[in-house]
Protein backbone atom coordinates (compact mmCIF):
# COMPACT_ATOMS: atom_id res chain seq x y z
CA UNK A 1 0.00 0.00 0.00
CA UNK A 2 2.83 2.36 0.89
CA UNK A 3 4.56 1.47 -2.38
CA UNK A 4 1.43 2.32 -4.40
CA UNK A 5 1.02 5.61 -2.54
CA UNK A 6 4.66 6.50 -3.17
CA UNK A 7 4.32 5.72 -6.88
CA UNK A 8 1.21 7.90 -7.17
CA UNK A 9 2.92 10.83 -5.47
CA UNK A 10 6.00 10.41 -7.68
CA UNK A 11 3.90 10.33 -10.83
CA UNK A 12 1.96 13.41 -9.74
CA UNK A 13 5.22 15.27 -9.16
CA UNK A 14 6.45 14.30 -12.62
CA UNK A 15 3.19 15.52 -14.17
CA UNK A 16 3.60 18.86 -12.38
CA UNK A 17 7.21 19.11 -13.56
CA UNK A 18 6.07 18.53 -17.15
CA UNK A 19 3.25 21.06 -16.74
CA UNK A 20 5.58 23.67 -15.31
CA UNK A 21 8.16 23.22 -18.06
CA UNK A 22 5.83 23.10 -21.05
CA UNK A 23 3.42 25.86 -20.02
CA UNK A 24 3.36 29.17 -18.17
CA UNK A 25 1.01 27.73 -15.54
CA UNK A 26 2.67 28.56 -12.19
CA UNK A 27 3.55 25.33 -10.38
CA UNK A 28 4.88 25.78 -6.82
CA UNK A 29 7.99 23.71 -6.14
CA UNK A 30 8.92 22.93 -2.54
CA UNK A 31 12.24 21.39 -3.47
CA UNK A 32 14.80 21.69 -6.22
CA UNK A 33 14.04 19.59 -9.27
CA UNK A 34 16.71 17.06 -10.22
CA UNK A 35 17.82 16.77 -13.84
CA UNK A 36 16.58 13.20 -13.98
CA UNK A 37 13.10 14.36 -12.99
CA UNK A 38 12.87 16.49 -16.13
CA UNK A 39 13.54 13.44 -18.29
CA UNK A 40 11.11 11.23 -16.36
CA UNK A 41 8.45 13.93 -16.67
CA UNK A 42 8.57 13.54 -20.46
CA UNK A 43 6.43 10.43 -20.01
CA UNK A 44 3.53 12.79 -19.36
CA UNK A 45 4.21 15.33 -22.12
CA UNK A 46 1.24 14.08 -24.18
CA UNK A 47 -0.97 14.48 -21.10
CA UNK A 48 0.09 18.12 -20.84
CA UNK A 49 -0.59 18.39 -24.58
CA UNK A 50 -4.16 17.22 -23.97
CA UNK A 51 -4.57 19.90 -21.29
CA UNK A 52 -3.22 22.56 -23.66
CA UNK A 53 -5.63 21.37 -26.32
CA UNK A 54 -8.58 21.50 -23.92
CA UNK A 55 -7.73 25.09 -22.99
CA UNK A 56 -7.49 26.04 -26.67
CA UNK A 57 -10.85 24.48 -27.44
CA UNK A 58 -12.39 26.26 -24.44
CA UNK A 59 -11.22 29.58 -25.88
CA UNK A 60 -12.67 28.64 -29.27
CA UNK A 61 -15.98 27.52 -27.73
CA UNK A 62 -16.40 30.70 -25.67
CA UNK A 63 -15.64 33.05 -28.57
CA UNK A 64 -17.24 31.32 -31.55
CA UNK A 65 -20.59 33.12 -31.21
CA UNK A 66 -19.05 36.57 -30.90
CA UNK A 67 -16.18 36.87 -33.37
CA UNK A 68 -15.33 35.87 -36.92
CA UNK A 69 -13.61 32.49 -37.52
CA UNK A 70 -10.42 34.24 -38.63
CA UNK A 71 -10.17 36.37 -35.49
CA UNK A 72 -10.92 33.38 -33.26
CA UNK A 73 -8.22 31.24 -34.85
CA UNK A 74 -5.72 34.08 -34.61
CA UNK A 75 -6.49 34.35 -30.89
CA UNK A 76 -6.32 30.58 -30.42
CA UNK A 77 -2.95 30.43 -32.19
CA UNK A 78 -1.67 33.37 -30.14
CA UNK A 79 -2.73 31.74 -26.87
CA UNK A 80 -1.22 28.48 -28.11
CA UNK A 81 2.14 30.19 -28.55
CA UNK A 82 2.02 32.40 -25.46
CA UNK A 83 0.66 29.73 -23.14
CA UNK A 84 3.69 27.56 -23.83
CA UNK A 85 6.11 30.44 -23.38
CA UNK A 86 6.96 30.36 -27.11
CA UNK A 87 9.65 27.87 -26.10
CA UNK A 88 9.17 25.57 -29.06
CA UNK A 89 8.73 28.44 -31.51
CA UNK A 90 12.11 29.76 -30.43
CA UNK A 91 13.61 26.33 -31.05
CA UNK A 92 11.97 26.25 -34.47
CA UNK A 93 13.55 29.58 -35.46
CA UNK A 94 16.98 28.50 -34.23
CA UNK A 95 16.72 25.17 -36.04
CA UNK A 96 15.75 26.81 -39.34
CA UNK A 97 18.69 29.21 -39.04
CA UNK A 98 21.01 26.34 -38.20
CA UNK A 99 20.01 23.99 -40.99
CA UNK A 100 20.09 26.91 -43.44
CA UNK A 101 23.73 27.60 -42.59
CA UNK A 102 25.12 24.79 -44.71
CA UNK A 103 25.89 21.06 -44.61
CA UNK A 104 28.61 21.23 -41.94
CA UNK A 105 27.43 19.67 -38.68
CA UNK A 106 29.46 21.90 -36.37
CA UNK A 107 28.33 24.99 -38.26
CA UNK A 108 24.69 23.99 -37.83
CA UNK A 109 25.11 23.43 -34.09
CA UNK A 110 26.98 26.71 -33.71
CA UNK A 111 24.32 28.76 -35.49
CA UNK A 112 21.52 27.13 -33.47
CA UNK A 113 23.30 28.11 -30.28
CA UNK A 114 23.49 31.77 -31.38
CA UNK A 115 20.79 33.74 -29.48
CA UNK A 116 20.23 36.08 -32.45
CA UNK A 117 17.49 35.32 -34.98
CA UNK A 118 18.32 35.13 -38.67
CA UNK A 119 16.06 36.31 -41.45
CA UNK A 120 15.37 32.78 -42.69
CA UNK A 121 14.19 31.71 -39.26
CA UNK A 122 11.89 34.71 -38.90
CA UNK A 123 10.36 34.19 -42.36
CA UNK A 124 9.81 30.50 -41.59
CA UNK A 125 8.18 31.41 -38.27
CA UNK A 126 5.73 33.80 -39.93
CA UNK A 127 4.86 31.17 -42.54
CA UNK A 128 4.40 28.52 -39.83
CA UNK A 129 1.97 30.69 -37.85
CA UNK A 130 -0.02 31.69 -40.94
CA UNK A 131 -0.15 28.08 -42.10
CA UNK A 132 -1.40 26.90 -38.70
CA UNK A 133 -4.15 29.53 -38.71
CA UNK A 134 -5.18 28.54 -42.24
CA UNK A 135 -5.39 24.86 -41.31
CA UNK A 136 -7.47 25.59 -38.22
CA UNK A 137 -9.90 27.64 -40.31
CA UNK A 138 -10.33 24.79 -42.79
CA UNK A 139 -11.02 22.10 -40.18
CA UNK A 140 -14.81 21.48 -39.89
CA UNK A 141 -16.51 22.69 -36.72
CA UNK A 142 -17.39 19.16 -35.62
CA UNK A 143 -13.69 18.22 -35.67
CA UNK A 144 -12.24 21.29 -33.96
CA UNK A 145 -12.51 19.70 -30.52
CA UNK A 146 -10.75 16.50 -31.62
CA UNK A 147 -8.01 18.26 -33.59
CA UNK A 148 -7.20 20.88 -30.95
CA UNK A 149 -7.11 18.23 -28.24
CA UNK A 150 -5.10 15.58 -30.08
CA UNK A 151 -2.59 17.66 -32.08
CA UNK A 152 -0.67 19.06 -29.06
CA UNK A 153 -0.55 15.57 -27.55
CA UNK A 154 0.82 13.98 -30.73
CA UNK A 155 3.45 16.69 -31.15
CA UNK A 156 4.73 16.18 -27.62
CA UNK A 157 4.73 12.43 -28.11
CA UNK A 158 7.05 12.98 -31.07
CA UNK A 159 9.52 14.82 -28.81
CA UNK A 160 9.57 11.87 -26.41
CA UNK A 161 10.07 9.45 -29.29
CA UNK A 162 12.95 11.48 -30.75
CA UNK A 163 14.58 11.75 -27.33
CA UNK A 164 14.31 7.99 -26.85
CA UNK A 165 15.69 6.95 -30.23
CA UNK A 166 18.35 9.68 -30.67
CA UNK A 167 21.53 10.66 -28.87
CA UNK A 168 22.29 14.21 -27.80
CA UNK A 169 24.12 15.92 -30.64
CA UNK A 170 26.31 18.35 -28.69
CA UNK A 171 29.46 17.36 -26.85
CA UNK A 172 28.85 19.95 -24.16
CA UNK A 173 25.70 20.56 -22.16
CA UNK A 174 22.58 22.34 -23.32
CA UNK A 175 18.93 22.69 -22.38
CA UNK A 176 17.96 19.44 -24.06
CA UNK A 177 20.80 17.29 -22.68
CA UNK A 178 19.15 16.21 -19.38
CA UNK A 179 16.05 15.16 -21.33
CA UNK A 180 17.66 13.26 -24.18
CA UNK A 181 20.26 11.42 -22.12
CA UNK A 182 17.83 10.20 -19.46
CA UNK A 183 14.72 9.23 -21.42
CA UNK A 184 14.16 5.48 -21.28
CA UNK A 185 11.68 2.84 -22.34
CA UNK A 186 9.34 3.77 -19.45
CA UNK A 187 8.88 7.32 -20.70
CA UNK A 188 8.40 6.14 -24.27
CA UNK A 189 5.78 3.51 -23.39
CA UNK A 190 3.78 5.82 -21.10
CA UNK A 191 3.73 8.61 -23.69
CA UNK A 192 2.61 6.17 -26.40
CA UNK A 193 -0.12 4.82 -24.13
CA UNK A 194 -1.50 8.28 -23.34
CA UNK A 195 -1.74 9.24 -27.01
CA UNK A 196 -3.20 5.88 -28.01
CA UNK A 197 -5.88 5.86 -25.31
CA UNK A 198 -6.88 9.49 -25.90
CA UNK A 199 -6.99 8.98 -29.66
CA UNK A 200 -9.07 5.81 -29.53
CA UNK A 201 -11.51 7.33 -27.04
CA UNK A 202 -12.03 10.45 -29.18
CA UNK A 203 -11.80 9.01 -32.69
CA UNK A 204 -12.15 5.23 -32.31
CA UNK A 205 -10.43 3.32 -35.12
CA UNK A 206 -10.21 6.47 -37.28
CA UNK A 207 -7.37 7.54 -35.01
CA UNK A 208 -5.17 4.93 -36.71
CA UNK A 209 -5.59 6.75 -40.03
CA UNK A 210 -4.88 10.12 -38.40
CA UNK A 211 -1.62 8.78 -36.93
CA UNK A 212 -0.16 7.54 -40.23
CA UNK A 213 1.31 10.91 -41.24
CA UNK A 214 2.64 11.84 -37.74
CA UNK A 215 4.31 8.44 -37.32
CA UNK A 216 5.90 8.57 -40.78
CA UNK A 217 7.07 12.13 -40.20
CA UNK A 218 8.57 11.27 -36.81
CA UNK A 219 10.47 8.27 -38.23
CA UNK A 220 11.73 10.34 -41.16
CA UNK A 221 12.82 13.16 -38.83
CA UNK A 222 14.68 10.77 -36.52
CA UNK A 223 16.55 9.15 -39.43
CA UNK A 224 17.38 12.52 -40.95
CA UNK A 225 18.61 14.03 -37.69
CA UNK A 226 20.78 11.01 -36.94
CA UNK A 227 22.40 11.29 -40.36
CA UNK A 228 22.74 15.09 -40.42
CA UNK A 229 23.60 15.88 -36.79
CA UNK A 230 24.26 12.54 -35.18
CA UNK A 231 21.38 13.22 -32.80
CA UNK A 232 19.15 16.01 -31.52
CA UNK A 233 19.28 19.17 -29.44
CA UNK A 234 16.73 21.16 -27.46
CA UNK A 235 16.16 23.47 -30.44
CA UNK A 236 15.56 20.49 -32.70
CA UNK A 237 13.00 19.09 -30.27
CA UNK A 238 11.18 22.43 -30.25
CA UNK A 239 11.18 22.54 -34.04
CA UNK A 240 9.92 18.95 -34.21
CA UNK A 241 7.06 19.82 -31.87
CA UNK A 242 5.98 22.78 -34.01
CA UNK A 243 6.20 20.88 -37.28
CA UNK A 244 4.34 17.92 -35.80
CA UNK A 245 1.47 20.17 -34.71
CA UNK A 246 1.08 21.26 -38.33
CA UNK A 247 1.37 17.67 -39.59
CA UNK A 248 -1.23 16.46 -37.08
CA UNK A 249 -3.71 19.21 -37.93
CA UNK A 250 -3.16 18.59 -41.63
CA UNK A 251 -3.86 14.89 -41.06
CA UNK A 252 -7.36 15.77 -39.84
CA UNK A 253 -8.00 17.76 -43.02
CA UNK A 254 -6.68 14.97 -45.24
CA UNK A 255 -8.85 12.20 -43.80
CA UNK A 256 -12.02 14.26 -43.46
Amino acid sequence: MIFIYTKIITNLKEILVALGFLTLIPIPQREKIEMGSFARSMAYYPLVGLLIGFILFSVYFLLRDYFSPLLIMVLVTGIWARGTGSLHLEGFVDAVDGFSAGPDRERILSVMKDPNCGSKGVVALVFLIFFKIAILMDIPDDLIFHSLLIAPAISRWSMVSASFFCDYARNKGGLGKPFVENVGIREFIISCSIVLIAGLVLLQTQFIAVMIAPICFTIAAILYLKKRLGGITGDVLGALNELMEVVSLSSFLFFW
